[in-house]
């Protein structure tokens, strides 16, 4: 090529370098960007969003919420197919920024699948208006969770039951009282993860703690919680709750107010004082004064909490304060030991008197010494004897495997007296007819009936034979 042809090209190309070099450049695209405030709530709360780096030609936005990890660029009912249009057209202004705001939805029903908004991390999504391409992601945390208790209110040791719901879905759950994790001691049963729709039920019980206002709250695995509170009741306890006037018997309450004195008085005369413990309980001794026979009111009052309590003082006359003594053993009679009885056999024994009267009795009879197998039981029985009633009998038994009969006394004031010592006894078999030697005359009566019935039978027959 003749130089006079490339110059001409050469020169071509130095006049467009230097027209491109002389058009001012433009400005570059900004990335899109989301920001939350605040970047976590509950279903329903109304959220602000603010977004910059859209077009100035392409004025308007949508808004989406999804529980479908969601990044820029992914498309609607391809990528992400449950989701939730909460923000439609937004207009954003001449910079290519918007401020609006959107109100976290219970359900997420817009999709190609439908499902509840429960806890955990969700996605805010935005594309361009009409568009399926997500331009812009950020993350939402949802802190769901309710639950409800029954009962509100009780004293320590109460059992609680919680309801819980829109937890997230089959997580392990943990239960605090006072921002203190509750273990085994008090956990009386229920789940302990939540379902495939965020529900639970659960049974705690109390801790001991100071009247008033406690904060249950339970978290699952992820950040989903809540709380409910439960009001603290102060009780009291006394053991006995009745007892003689000079006895010594024990007070405890629980739900008093921590480190302060407690009073108690019984009929207005003050019989102790005690400190309750940081969690407001305390336990203490007392003497019952002297004081008539009846019921009377024990109080505790810490200067803020005051419970009543009845208690009884009893009479030094009272009978079952008086007759704590077993009635005597009954002496058995019949059987006589090692002897013989009827298929409805008889059992007497000897009547036993007692201070605290009537007197009953309890009859046992046994196929073992040791009674592990009782055969016959009856109790309440007011008479010295029994006999088997009409339609009832014994197996018959040998000597060497006899039956065994006890008896005992009871008497009017539940006082149960000792078993008697075992008897044995055996239903007879087969006996000789008769008494004495009755039973040899018996025995030739049938001798001779039997030979004369045979001698008349051969004669008849010879008398056969001849004729």
């Amino acid at each position: 090529m003749k130089i006079t042809k490339i110059f001409p090209v050469l020169a071509a190309a130095g006049v467009l370098a230097l027209l491109i070099a002389a058009v001012p450049a433009g400005p570059a695209l900004a990335a899109n960007s989301i920001s939350l405030d605040p970047e976590q709530g509950q279903i329903g709360d109304r959220i602000d969003i603010d977004s910059t780096g859209w077009p100035p030609s392409y004025p308007w936005v949508d808004v989406y919420f999804t529980s479908e990890e969601a990044s820029p660029n992914d498309r609607l009912d391809d990528d992400i197919r449950v989701y939730h249009k909460v923000g439609d057209s937004i207009e954003t202004d001449s910079d290519g920024s918007l401020s609006s705001s959107f109100e976290v939805p219970a359900r997420l029903a817009d999709g190609d699948d439908d499902e509840d908004v429960v806890g955990g991390t969700y996605y805010v999504c935005v594309t361009l208006q009409n568009s399926k391409q997500i331009k812009a992601v950020a993350e939402f945390t949802i802190t769901a969770g309710q639950i409800t208790i029954s009962p509100k209110s009780g004293k320590v040791g109460t059992e609680v039951d919680i309801d819980g719901e829109d937890f997230a879905a089959e997580e392990g759950i943990t239960i605090y009282y006072d921002g203190d994790e509750l273990d085994g001691d008090y956990i009386a049963g229920g789940d302990d993860e939540t379902d495939n729709s965020g529900e639970f039920t659960a049974t705690i019980i109390i801790p001991p703690g100071t009247a008033g206002k406690h904060t249950i709250l339970v978290t699952d695995e992820s950040i989903s919680n809540a709380e409910a509170e439960f009001t603290v009741d102060p009780s009291l306890e006394v053991s006995p709750t009745h007892a003689l006037p000079g006895d010594a018997a024990e007070v405890s309450g629980t739900g008093f107010d921590s480190d302060e004195n407690v009073t108690i008085t019984i009929d207005g005369e003050e019989i102790a004082t005690e400190e309750t413990d940081s969690e407001g309980s305390f336990t203490t001794t007392f003497t019952v004064p002297e004081l008539d026979e009846g019921v009377y009111d024990i109080e505790a009052d810490d200067g803020s909490n005051t419970v009543e309590l009845e208690f009884t003082v009893d009479s030094g006359t009272a009978p079952l304060s008086i007759d704590s003594i077993k009635p005597a053993v009954p002496a058995p009679l019949l059987p006589a030991d090692g002897g013989k009885a009827a298929a409805r056999a008889k059992f007497d024994w000897g009547d036993v008197t007692d201070q605290s009267l009537p007197v009953t009795y309890s009859l046992q009879v046994a196929s073992d010494a040791a009674f592990n197998t009782i055969v016959i039981e009856v109790s309440g029985l007011t008479a010295s004897e029994y006999t088997l009633p009409e339609g009832s009998s014994l197996p018959k038994t040998s000597e060497g495997s006899p039956y065994y009969w006890r008896v005992r006394a009871t008497d009017a004031a539940a006082n149960v007296g000792d078993w008697s010592a075992a008897k044995s006894f055996h239903v007879g078999g087969f006996s000789l007819p008769g008494a004495g030697g009755s039973w040899l005359i018996h025995l030739w009566w049938g001798l001779g009936t039997t030979g004369v019935a045979f001698l008349g039978f051969r004669l008849g027959k010879r008398r056969g034979y001849y004729y």
